[in-house]
C-alpha cells in the first residue's frame, strides 16, 4: 500500500474518463524537489494508479511527460536527507492551458 495519499477536496475524475476533454484540470501537484520534478494529476483510480504530466526542469527548458504513474512507486523515492516526494497543499486546480502558459513564462525567465 502506499504511503503517498491524496489528500483533495476536489473531485479527481477517474482514469480514462477524461479523454475526449480537449483543456483537462490538473488537481494536484506532486513535487520531488531534489529533481526539480512535479506531476500534475488529472486523472486517479482512487488507488494506487494516476494519470498525470510530469515536468522536469533542466537546463535550457523543461521535459514533459505524460502518463500513468504509481503512487507506491512515486513514494519510494528519495532525495537527500530523507527527502521524498510530497503534495503541494497550496496549490488550486488549474487548467492545462494555463498550466502551459506559467510553465513557459517559467521557462522564458530562465
Amino acid at each position: 500500500m502506499s504511503q503517498l495519499k491524496l489528500r483533495t477536496t476536489a473531485q479527481i475524475p477517474s482514469l480514462y474518463s477524461n479523454t475526449k476533454e480537449k483543456d483537462p484540470i490538473a488537481f494536484v501537484r506532486l513535487n520531488a524537489p531534489w529533481m526539480n520534478t512535479s506531476w500534475y494529476v488529472f486523472e486517479w483510480n482512487g488507488e494506487d494508479k494516476i494519470f498525470a504530466l510530469r515536468v522536469q526542469a533542466l537546463p535550457g527548458g523543461a521535459a514533459r511527460s505524460y502518463g500513468l504513474y504509481s503512487l507506491d512507486n512515486l513514494s519510494k523515492l528519495k532525495g537527500p536527507f530523507g527527502m521524498t516526494v510530497f503534495q503541494d497543499r497550496a496549490f488550486q486546480p488549474i487548467r492545462l492551458s494555463e498550466l502551459r502558459r506559467i510553465e513557459k513564462k517559467k521557462q522564458l525567465e530562465r
